[in-house]
């Protein structure tokens, strides 16, 4: 019984900015659990690196475009079509800009709406239809602690984004309930990956450190069994929720 709460058997999962530490992490577990995989990035070095690795799993389809650019969301839609429509979708799209809130421009936080929320917004709304028309859907957005629960400094716009993404996680949760849709997010602290590993160990490393309970930054791997359950029947009772995964930072 355990076994079939996690299984994946079949179904076609996508996962956007599958090219990076998190999004490829989110593949692979998904891809153990028997899921068909669409990757999606914007670095084409990566996401050729990403494909030779998951293929050795089985098959993977992978997309290189902008997600938001309208051709290339278009290109998304029509290809989960054509594979039997998308049951779980992972959107792990996100970018940073760190800087003070009186150096920062309209430009920047255009820039990281754009991508941090837009492009998720816009994607998300075009692949919807297809688990309409299944009744059934799993929907995970790559949310942070800093969008609900914690202020960090240099890190205001960003903060501004990832908390739209929350509050669209819970109210996109409530109304796609109607149509078997679960919507869910990842609420990590600070993940060590190739984007933020040379801003954290840097020389304040022990100052980040510092507020992490369990000393130590995240793995992606810590991530996985958190896709794994919210993207299974295992988490079928569950919409709407963010997951913290910050090594308590958050109890402080």
């Amino acid at each position: 019984m355990f076994r079939d709460l996690f299984a994946l058997d079949g179904k076609l999962a996508l996962v956007t900015g599958g090219s990076g530490g998190i999004g490829r992490a989110a593949a692979q577990v998904l891809q153990e659990l028997g899921a068909r995989l669409v990757i999606t990035g914007n670095n084409e070095d990566q996401l050729k690196e990403a494909v030779g690795e998951l293929s050795t799993g089985g098959d993977v389809t992978a997309l290189y475009g902008d997600a938001r650019d309208g051709d290339h969301v278009s290109e998304i839609v029509s290809t989960t079509e054509r594979l039997g429509g998308v049951d779980v979708l992972v959107n792990s799209i996100g970018t940073q800009r760190r800087m003070p809130l009186l150096e920062a421009t309209g430009a920047d936080l255009e820039f990281l709406w754009s991508v941090n929320m837009g492009s998720v917004f816009t994607l998300t709304q075009r692949l919807l239809p297809q688990m309409v028309a299944k009744g059934y859907g799993k929907v995970i957005h790559m949310c942070s602690i800093v969008g609900s629960v914690v202020a960090v400094e240099d890190k205001t716009m960003y903060a501004i984004t990832k908390g739209a993404l929350t509050q669209y996680t819970r109210s996109s949760a409530l109304e796609l309930a109607k149509f078997g849709i679960r919507v869910n997010g990842l609420a990590p602290g600070y993940v060590d990956t190739p984007m933020t590993h040379g801003y954290i160990h840097s020389e304040r490393e022990e100052e980040f450190l510092s507020v992490i309970p369990l000393r130590r930054f995240a793995d992606v791997r810590d991530l996985q069994a958190a896709f794994a359950y919210f993207a299974t029947p295992a988490s079928d009772h569950v919409t709407g929720q963010v997951l913290v995964i910050d090594g308590g930072e958050t109890l402080r």
